[in-house]
């Protein structure tokens, strides 16, 4: 399965490990970093030597900041990486003026990566002085995560940073709030990390734990043993994550001019489809769309973004003769659609067969397991009826606060993970959405609830569809 074109954009990026002009990366090495003593120093020779060779593979210049992180010192560069020292015994605090410097340093447009460890052990925040940083721009750095199982693992969405779900270690953590969200902890979803964009290009990437940073994990790894320092951590990822997070934060912020042709009709679509495809929508309300039940033209296929698709695609292309059906029903769960499967799926006979699915299980108490089981029992059904049918799997959003993002996200991690053994369309929403949300005071404006949008945000959920379908 091709990948979908923000994917697609990264990995030429990453393909090509050339900039414009060559960006410079810092490494903060002025606050008691690589000097605890519990591990032995060893432990850590590896990590600075392969950030050298990422920078080197991205056309980035890599260089260190030693002695105090001052104005004058992020001159010329583009992004600083901050990663707290592992005890408190080494500990140095950001003094006002490295604070001062950091802030308007990401004011200006520059980009910084912050990885802060737990306060048992490592780091002593309050003293630290993080916070003071991350809080100007919505992120809060918070307590120990407690009950957390050891070397639980953490995994990445699929977003304009990370070109996949990127499996890392994370085996204790503080909670972070705020932002639009990277990771997620795989138990209990708790945010990793998370990031802001500020509008003159800035950016603002905020982990509370340092395992990543520190490129720790192995490929055979075991989630959920843990023997100290002999643990073989999980997540197989952390090069790839922290090199895709690097090529992120070095690249420039798309313009206004970018993003609004984004949304412009893009040709070359007569090729998506066979000639006389019966393409159909199924899933909840927001495929629903209040469509009309009669044969009636005017009606069938709602007011949303089926009815965009539908549209553009018919208006177009009518020399394809493709038949755009909607049976989305409002209040569906996927226990609900699979008691109307047959009638409204199978013997529609679709080519092509399109389904958003999961607000109503998460907020019905549906389990994400249960979610996934059931999810997993339609789609075997389908194929296994309709053989030769191109499957498109749409990821359930969510416009909410971070708390209940984290409980949702099993459930979107479930849609990405059929959607890969299915070998189908997958159609990530939620970052697209969560950007929305942060571009205007309101963010009612795209989702007037917490998962019905407005015209405007089905407008951008028909862009991604179209986008996604026409990379794969």
């Amino acid at each position: 399965m091709m990948k979908p074109l923000p994917t697609i954009l990264l990995s030429l990026l990453l393909c090509s490990f050339t900039f414009a002009q060559a960006p410079k990366v810092a490494f903060d090495l002025s606050h008691g970093q690589f000097q605890d003593v519990f591990v032995d120093p060893s432990y850590y020779d590896y990590v600075l030597p392969t950030y050298k060779d990422i920078c080197k593979e991205l056309g980035a210049e890599y260089s260190e900041i030693r002695d105090g992180i001052t104005a004058e010192k992020l001159e010329g560069v583009k992004t600083l990486v901050i990663i707290s020292p592992l005890a408190r015994s080494t500990q140095k605090p950001i003094t006002e003026k490295e604070k001062e410097a950091i802030t308007s340093f990401i004011q200006r447009g520059g980009s910084v990566l912050m990885f802060v460890d737990e306060e048992e052990y490592r780091v002593i925040l309050k003293e630290y002085g993080a916070n003071d940083i991350t809080r100007q721009f919505g992120i809060e750095i918070g307590d120990d995560i407690e009950g957390l199982p050891g070397n639980c693992g953490a995994i990445s969405f699929e977003n304009e940073i990370f070109g996949g779900r990127r499996e890392v270690p994370y085996s204790g953590s503080r909670k972070i709030k705020g932002g639009i969200p990277a990771s997620v902890c795989m138990e209990g979803g708790w945010l990793h990390a998370s990031y802001v964009k500020t509008s003159r290009g800035g950016k603002l990437f905020v982990a509370g734990e340092t395992m990543v940073a520190l490129l720790m994990g192995y490929p055979d790894g075991e989630r959920n043993v843990h023997k100290m320092m002999q643990t073989r951590w999980w997540g197989k990822d952390s090069r790839l994550y922290m090199k895709e997070l690097i090529a992120w934060a070095c690249s420039s912020t798309e313009t206004e001019s970018t993003r609004q042709s984004a949304f412009a009709h893009q040709p070359g679509c007569e090729n998506l489809f066979p000639d006389n495809a019966v393409i159909l929508f199924q899933g909840d309300s927001i495929t629903d769309g209040n469509r009309g039940r009669s044969a009636d033209p005017n009606h069938i296929h709602g007011h949303g973004y089926v009815y965009l698709i539908a549209s553009d695609l018919g208006c177009n292309h009518p020399e394809k003769n493709w038949t755009f059906v909607n049976r989305g029903v409002s209040g569906n769960t996927v226990e609900k659609l699979q008691q109307r499967w047959e009638k409204d799926t199978i013997a529609v006979k679709p080519d092509v067969l399109s389904i958003m699915i999961g607000c109503n299980d998460f907020s019905h108490g549906v389990t994400a397991q249960e979610y996934y089981d059931r999810y997993d029992s339609l789609l075997k059904e389908t194929v296994e009826k309709l053989p030769n049918v191109k499957l498109i799997i749409i990821e359930p959003f969510y416009r909410s606060d971070a708390e209940t993002l984290k409980r949702y996200a099993p459930f979107q991690k479930a849609a990405a993970d059929l959607a890969k053994k299915y070998n189908a369309v997958f159609v990530p929403t939620q970052q697209m959405y969560s950007e929305a949300f942060q571009s205007v005071p309101d963010s009612r404006y795209w989702v007037w609830d917490t998962v019905h949008p407005t015209t405007a945000g089905h407008w951008l959920l028909y862009k991604q569809w179209l986008k996604c379908v026409k990379e794969n």
